[in-house]
């Protein structure tokens, strides 16, 4: 299967007040087309940093970046990132915001289409304010799915949400994404959230950081591998 993401020694450095600081060091990682791939770590372990390096919203300092073979340029189109925040313009209505995504790529779906897809049908006209947390996160993810993209980045996108809008969300994405043959990269700090909705896990730890394990989740028994992920991090199950 070709790889859609390929990752090879990336680096990341970041100038602090005591010289340069590593966030990222020879993290090696590839996903192939129609995945759906999650990386899971603690907060502040550099899974952001790695997303923005895929989608080209940063540099690496070493190694390289590539989707479908060819190296990730600034703000790569073949790339739709939704932010943990919607991000979603007051002064413009959702079927405004979401039509934003659809910018300089003909002939994908209308905005009304897609809205209704993820569930918003009606709420064409409505502003920003007008909407729930969940609502509005459905909206951003209809905005980058609008662009039809190769590669969906997901940056932790249901961190703010209750529990049970978590739920809804997660089946929506897994939903939307089935079938379309779109590769989609989830950042995580939720071991279930991950387990749950990705067909591979990888785990992001150190200082720098660098890929610790990979586990693919058909084969493991949900409970015994999450037991193993959470052990990973010093953690334990209770009995």
């Amino acid at each position: 299967m070709a790889e859609a993401i390929s990752i090879r020694g990336v680096g990341r450095d970041f100038a602090g007040r005591a010289g340069r600081v590593a966030v990222l060091r020879g993290v090696d990682l590839e996903a192939p087309d129609g995945e759906f791939l999650a990386v899971l770590g603690a907060s502040g372990c550099g899974k952001s940093t790695l997303l923005r390096l895929v989608a080209g919203l940063d540099e690496p300092s070493t190694g390289e970046v590539r989707i479908g073979g060819e190296r990730v340029t600034d703000c790569d189109p073949r790339c739709a990132v939704v932010f943990q925040e919607p991000r979603l313009l007051p002064w413009k209505t959702v079927e405004q915001n979401v039509a934003l995504g659809a910018r300089g790529v003909p002939g994908t779906t209308s905005p009304v289409e897609m809205l209704a897809r993820v569930g918003l049908a009606g709420t064409e006209r409505a502003w920003p304010h007008q909407l729930s947390g969940g609502m509005a996160q459905r909206a951003a993810l209809a905005r980058a799915l609008l662009r039809a993209p190769s590669v969906l980045l997901l940056d932790e996108p249901f961190a703010a949400l209750d529990a049970f809008t978590r739920l809804q969300m997660g089946d929506l994405l897994r939903e939307t994404c089935r079938d379309r043959s779109r590769t989609v990269l989830l950042v995580t700090h939720d071991v279930d959230e991950a387990l749950r909705l990705a067909d591979r896990v990888v785990l992001l730890a150190g200082r720098p950081a660098s890929v610790a394990a990979d586990y693919r989740i058909d084969g493991h028994e949900p409970a015994r591998l999450r037991a193993e992920i959470l052990a990973r991090f010093g953690l334990r199950v209770a009995a």
